[in-house]
């Protein structure tokens, strides 16, 4: 459920709602059922250059929170980099002339609402304005998150782990638009915990 809510001086309030029921066929029949929140936010118009966001969204890294792969195939590094592609908490972002920015303190839990262990997500990305055929844009990524074992937010998805894994990560992503082509890229380097990770994809699109 999309919607936006306007006044005379235009939109000041965007929501949207997608839920779904799902179905583990491997997990016993106590435990196959869970509701899923994927999309649940809110996005609050303060001025023409800031908007609150508060909710279930992306975080503010990489190629995630600019594409809608909710129903693709081909993927970004998100589940890689975080291990979930959603997180709840607040954001703030906007458009100015010259770049576009994200910030988001999330509570680097997923699916499930929950803090343990210190977890926590902050992220930011500084790009390109996305109006412009050849995009680009800088992300970090610093935070202590919580492995799960499924994703279900009701009931609340059991843990891997009790401990959080401690997450950085700086990363470089980028669009170009030629013709039907949609060239895009992304690379990202950090450590899991001291160990050193680094992932990167490419991916060329033709519409």
């Amino acid at each position: 459920d999309y919607r936006k809510f306007s006044n005379a001086y235009g939109d000041f309030l965007t929501t949207d709602l997608q839920v779904r029921l799902a179905y583990d066929s491997m997990r016993n029949s106590h435990n196959a059922w869970g509701v899923q929140l994927h999309n649940a936010w809110l996005l609050y118009k303060m001025n023409y250059a800031a908007k609150l966001r508060m909710g279930h969204f992306d975080p503010a890294f990489g190629l995630e929170p600019l594409l809608d792969t909710h129903g693709t195939i081909l993927q970004t590094l998100m589940m890689e980099n975080i291990g979930f592609k959603k997180d709840w908490g607040v954001g703030l972002e906007g458009a100015l002339p010259k770049f576009d920015y994200k910030l988001a303190l999330q509570l680097g839990s997923g699916m499930g609402i929950r803090r343990k262990d210190g977890s926590f997500l902050l992220t930011a990305r500084v790009g390109s304005p996305a109006s412009e055929n050849f995009q680009y844009g800088l992300s970090f990524l610093y935070g202590r998150v919580l492995e799960t074992e499924d994703m279900k937010t009701i009931p609340q998805d059991k843990l891997l782990f009790n401990k959080a894994i401690f997450k950085k990560r700086v990363g470089l992503d980028s669009q170009y638009f030629f013709g039907p082509c949609l060239f895009k890229g992304e690379v990202a380097y950090g450590e899991n915990d001291s160990k050193k990770v680094l992932g990167y994809l490419g991916e060329v699109d033709y519409t």
